[in-house]
């Protein structure tokens, strides 16, 4: 059973928890990792109450009795719970360049509680894990392989017995002497010379003639699809009444202003040279 004078060494880690909450709680209180910090303080300091109360009792044997077992279910809570959390998320704190420091404080102090309650309560229950479920299996498979009674010839009958086919060679096959030969024969190609090319003015020549036949192509079609819409070559269509007699008056203006000019003209040099 836990005593409560064998909890007294973690009384001085509570101030040392207050102080590092009290510095830290602006900075990193949004953190993941400050969470847990809270919570083993918290966890820390109710297993203290108990033992305080443990201790000051005078009550009867039973209530005594009953004391001591919640306190070793706090205690054993905090050791399964609450330090394999808080050592989970410390370590990766300790692991971060920045904040290493805060980390290997946090870590000894899980560290320091782990012992003084690993030297008051007993050892934890080993769970049976699958590793060790499969070793068990293995180990009775090989015993009951490994029967003193069953006589050598036993097992080897036990071992032809298993049916696992017939070899059968390549060369049984009738097609694997044509596969071979085809394999060994090597590709050859039919001109190993590359192709002949054309001269630069040979290309040239080539290139203008495609050209002055796409010119000739175009004029045909051109011509084809004039003929199509009923126009006689490049000759406007024909006027109507109206542009006759607007053509007509703007004629007449024309002669008329160039008449004017050369009457103008003639009037002038007449009367410079009128009185020779």
């Amino acid at each position: 059973m836990t005593s409560a004078k064998s909890l007294e060494p973690l009384e001085p880690l509570l101030p040392i928890l207050n102080a590092f909450i009290h510095r830290h709680k602006n900075q990193h209180s949004a953190s993941h990792w400050f969470r847990y910090v809270p919570i083993l303080r918290r966890s820390l300091r109710s297993l203290l109450d108990l033992s305080t109360k443990l201790q000051s009792s005078s009550s009867s044997s039973k209530a005594i009795a009953a004391k001591e077992v919640r306190l070793k279910k706090h205690a054993i809570w905090l050791r399964a719970k609450v330090l394999p959390r808080c050592f989970l998320t410390f370590s990766q704190l300790a692991a971060d360049n920045q904040h290493a420091p805060i980390g290997i404080l946090l870590i000894a102090l899980l560290a320091r509680v782990h012992s003084i309650l690993e030297a008051i309560l007993p050892p934890p229950p080993v769970v049976a894990t699958s590793t060790s479920r499969n070793s068990t299996a293995s180990q009775a498979v090989d015993s009951t392989s490994r029967a003193p009674n069953l006589p050598s010839t036993a097992l080897s009958a036990t071992k032809d017995t298993f049916d696992r086919g017939t070899v059968i060679s390549r060369t049984q096959f009738p097609s694997a002497p044509d596969l071979v030969e085809d394999s060994s024969k090597t590709f050859t190609p039919a001109s190993t010379s590359p192709p002949s090319r054309a001269s630069p003015s040979e290309e040239m020549c080539l290139q203008a003639k495609d050209l002055k036949q796409y010119g000739l192509k175009q004029k045909k079609l051109v011509e084809q699809r004039r003929l199509v819409e009923g126009g006689e070559g490049d000759q406007p269509p024909p006027k109507r009444g109206k542009d006759k007699e607007k053509d007509a008056t703007k004629s007449s203006k024309l002669k008329t202003t160039t008449k004017k000019k050369k009457n103008k003209a003639g009037d002038v040099f007449s009367s410079m040279f009128g009185g020779l």
